[in-house]
């Protein structure tokens, strides 16, 4: 029955069962449903896969670089629509997002919409990096984090 259903209905479906938005709370939700259902069938992967990208969540400038790579290397660089980099007082070790992360995610964003930076401790970010990104219907969030004393 499922194999009669065109592949635009069946996206529908799929999208249906998960968040269109990003949400610290369900995120990972999201993901999971996503990962499951790209295990149902090769169809469902077809589907479900670049939805995994669509909305993405990293806590680490190596993160960001290896889901650039993997969105270029599938030729999904239209399918990622939310970036949100969050780094915490305790990853400071793990280093700070700079301008190769923005120029990877420019080239691999060609539809993102939002750029969240939730960063504790990034040190200096030179904002300039962000005229890279697409600005048509492109939001950018900026939260910092708690001031050292």
């Amino acid at each position: 029955m499922l194999a009669s259903l065109p592949t635009e209905l069946l996206r529908q479906i799929i999208e249906s069962t998960i968040p269109r938005v990003f949400h610290s709370q369900t995120h990972d939700e999201r993901q999971a449903t996503l990962c499951q259902l790209s295990l149902v069938s090769h169809r469902f992967r077809q589907i479900a896969q670049p939805l995994l990208f669509e909305i993405v969540s990293v806590q680490s400038p190596e993160k960001l670089e290896t889901v650039s790579e993997i969105t270029d290397g599938k030729g999904w660089s239209d399918v990622i629509l939310e970036v949100i980099c969050q780094r915490r007082y305790d990853d400071a070790i793990r280093g700070s997002f700079g301008r190769r992360n923005f120029e990877s995610l420019a080239r691999s964003g060609k539809n993102l919409r939002t750029v969240a930076l939730r960063l504790e401790r990034q040190g200096v970010l030179d904002l300039s990096v962000l005229q890279l990104l697409p600005r048509e219907s492109s939001r950018f969030v900026f939260r910092a984090g708690p001031r050292e004393c």
